[in-house]
């Protein structure tokens, strides 16, 4: 936690704890200055002070989340599309690709119509 916040040193981050789990944590980030929370906000989880995940949530120009997805499905193995059916999440749907070196999932977020989108990287099990 301590190296992202040292590497990250020009934009607002803000620390959460979850409230189901005071071992994981969340640095959230954003491309502007505290007053001016932006468009897009980078994250990164830990777990017991371990990175287990990184994402990008997205919540202007999705004009371009078609070019996005053709981008990921001729870059990344796709692994499929699916309907997410958990009543907390603000995502209807969800596709799933793994990197070409098999060493990192990268999940897509979002609903339709498609006003935001939220991007997870994983490492593989």
């Amino acid at each position: 936690i301590a190296e992202v916040k040292n590497t990250v040193k020009d934009v607002f981050i803000e620390e959460l704890t979850m409230s189901n789990n005071s071992a994981e944590k969340a640095l959230i980030y954003y491309n502007q200055k505290e007053d001016e929370k932006s468009c897009i906000v980078y994250e990164y989880h830990f777990l017991n002070d371990k990175l287990i995940s990184t994402g990008v949530f997205v919540n202007n120009g999705v004009d371009f989340f078609n070019d996005l997805i053709h981008y990921l499905d001729e870059t990344y193995y796709y692994e499929g599309e699916y309907k997410n059916t958990g009543t907390n999440s603000a995502f209807s749907y969800q596709r799933s690709y793994l990197t070409i070196d098999k060493t990192s999932y990268l999940d897509v977020y979002y609903k339709i119509p498609v006003t935001d989108y939220y991007l997870v990287f994983l490492p593989t099990h």
